[in-house]
């Protein structure tokens, strides 16, 4: 007997969502659009699963993280956040923590790379800066919605290019000085 994979298992959880939907599409064969509207329905389930798998994840991964935390550290309170992700908008709870002189941190938020006020994932932010090397940032936000990443705005897509820009002029500027 062969031994199951996590890539198996996940498939063997999506195949009853594909299924539905191909009988579906076998009730309507004359609607010429049904197999396009079909695959994006799919897709858009699996995706919407993905993001709530992300959602309880991170969730359980910020427990791990404050069950040991450093002597002085100590948790302050529970927070929501929202982060705009190449899955979707993804919305979890993750424990913010003081350390003795007052300072906070969110363990989870570091370990995600997510800067205080980061509304767009760092894996979001980096497709959102390929496609803008591509074409405009009103097309580069319309291509991540349309491959199920989250909305974001133009304005967003610019931000992102910007900081990118700055963290290679960063890059450029420490490489000098090596030399």
């Amino acid at each position: 007997m062969e031994k199951d994979t996590s890539l198996e298992r996940l498939a063997a959880a999506i195949c009853p969502i594909v299924l539905d939907a191909l009988r579906g599409l076998a009730a309507h064969p004359e609607d010429g659009d049904a197999a396009w509207e079909m695959e994006g329905n799919v897709l858009s389930s699996i995706m919407g699963a993905a993001a709530a798998a992300y959602a309880q994840a991170l969730e359980e991964m910020d427990r791990e993280l404050c069950a040991s935390l450093p002597e002085g550290m100590h948790v302050h309170d529970i927070r929501t956040r929202m982060v705009a992700t190449r899955l979707g908008d993804v919305s979890f709870r993750r424990r913010r923590c003081t350390d003795r002189a007052g300072n906070v941190d969110a363990p989870l938020d570091a370990l995600m790379g997510l800067a205080p006020s980061a509304r767009i994932s760092p894996g979001l932010e980096a497709e959102l800066v390929w496609l803008a090397a591509q074409a405009s940032y009103q097309h580069a936000a319309d291509a991540a919605a349309y491959t199920g990443s989250s909305a974001v705005s133009r304005d967003a897509v610019m931000r992102c290019v910007r900081r990118a820009g700055r963290a290679c002029e960063a890059d450029d500027r420490s490489r000098e000085l090596e030399l």
